[in-house]
């Protein structure tokens, strides 16, 4: 009885999830509407394939995503993972969601990745109260003394600050504005020194942070690196991310970026928008891709993540954050095709495994 109440609870769980991720997939495909008005769309043979293919994985995909692959950059693959497909029954199997929450919180990232090159941490707001770097509590006067030993500073939300929201730069004499954001931006942040980056990304845009999105899968116990795209920083930017603020530009594993950008409207671009250049290489690349494998290997709990890094003025990875309840899908697909490419039969027989436990 017991084992059948479990199986009762997972099946209602799995088909709320289901119902949840259509409505946010839906949404999300209107907002790139108008995109789909133009490009080929799907044939009754490429609907029926894609149907044939999930199906096998006892899995009842929609071809919506499909769609809009090819009508945006005019390529069909039966294996693009479909949004819902991925929130409502890949993340589930791959990843402990339950442990989401705590390890999104930045203000453990010293602990949890201690030994890997991050942004210099200065000041944690806790619960509302100020700690330093090493958790010990401070008072206004120690917080002040600790902020003027840098010149600029990012002040985030220790967790949620998706699409770079809620996000403060500050040059330090501007110490009133600090101490006035910090007061007000929320009961959980963490100070950072302001990264100081490679000159291949620092010409970019001099005034913004550009940042890899790298995704990394486990499989089988081996840590694959997936594919990876840069976001650039418009003008006037302060940080990179997916937002109206950036284009993004795919990045091979020798480190060139592609001739095009897209931006989070699927623009597509020949060159900077604002500033007019060619996307070319970033030679240090293919120290990202191994860090963020090492990385992988300290979060044993997610077995898909998707990680934040730059590189620094000494050209090496800096770790910025992770991201384990909804490592990208959507734009990634846009930018490297399939998201797990020639593993994506694995995964999905992984998923039907774990989906038909305790059935």
């Amino acid at each position: 009885m017991d084992n059948l109440l479990k199986a009762i609870k997972k099946e209602a769980k799995k088909n709320l999830s289901k119902i949840r991720m259509n409505r946010t997939s839906d949404k999300n495909i209107s907002k790139f509407r108008n995109k789909i008005l133009y490009g080929s769309k799907l044939n009754v043979r490429e609907k029926k394939a894609v149907k044939n293919y999930y199906s096998q994985y006892d899995i009842n995909s929609q071809t919506k995503f499909h769609n809009l692959y090819k009508r945006v950059i005019g390529t069909f693959d039966v294996r693009f993972i479909p949004e819902n497909i991925y929130g409502s029954e890949i993340l589930p199997s791959l990843n402990q969601r339950d442990h989401v929450p705590g390890m999104a919180d930045k203000n453990i990232f010293d602990k949890l990745f201690f030994g890997f090159n991050q942004p210099l941490t200065l000041i944690r707001k806790i619960g509302g109260e100020f700690y330093n770097k090493e958790y010990e509590l401070i008072s206004k006067t120690e917080l002040e003394n600790i902020l003027l030993t840098v010149k600029k500073v990012i002040i985030k939300p220790a967790s949620g600050s998706r699409q770079g929201k809620g996000i403060g730069v500050f040059e330090t004499e501007d110490l009133s504005n600090i101490i006035e954001f910090l007061e007000e931006s929320g009961e959980n942040l963490i100070v950072q020194d302001f990264i100081k980056q490679a000159e291949s990304l620092r010409k970019l845009n001099p005034t913004s942070v550009q940042i890899f999105r790298v995704m990394t899968l486990r499989l089988e116990g081996k840590i694959y690196y997936l594919g990876s795209y840069l976001s650039i920083g418009r003008a006037e930017s302060k940080i990179a991310n997916i937002s109206d603020n950036t284009v993004n530009v795919y990045i091979d594993e020798c480190g060139e970026l592609s001739s095009k950008s897209m931006d989070s409207e699927l623009n597509i671009f020949e060159s900077h928008p604002d500033y007019n250049y060619e996307f070319t290489t970033i030679p240090s690349f293919y120290k990202v891709i191994k860090f963020s494998k090492q990385l992988h290997s300290k979060v044993p709990w997610f077995d898909i993540v998707g990680w934040d890094i730059s590189i620094d003025n000494n050209e090496n990875p800096i770790f910025i954050e992770m991201n384990a309840s909804f490592p990208g899908v959507i734009y990634p697909q846009f930018f490297w095709g399939p998201l797990f490419g020639e593993l994506t039969e694995e995964v999905l027989l992984k998923v039907k495994k774990e989906s038909n436990k305790g059935v």
